[in-house]
């Protein structure tokens, strides 16, 4: 769990794999360990970014072989 530090909306993939994707909101996050962390926000509407905003990590396998973080709203 953390709080959104900031954000940006990517309208241009600076590698192919992102091109599907686009556009997509990149947040960085201050997690309660004390660390901070960049991943895609998926389920949150730009117009409810906040600083500050409550938010969990969970996880979306893209391949057999890859999963990555994400971050849904808490």
């Amino acid at each position: 769990r953390g709080t959104v530090h900031s954000w940006t909306i990517t309208h241009h993939a600076f590698h192919p794999g992102f091109k599907g994707d686009l556009p997509f909101t990149l947040l960085t996050v201050d997690l309660a360990e004390g660390v901070r962390m960049q991943a895609q926000a998926r389920g949150i509407a730009d117009e409810a970014l906040r600083v500050g905003l409550p938010v969990k990590v969970g996880f979306e396998q893209v391949t057999d072989d890859l999963t990555l973080p994400v971050f849904e709203k808490a």
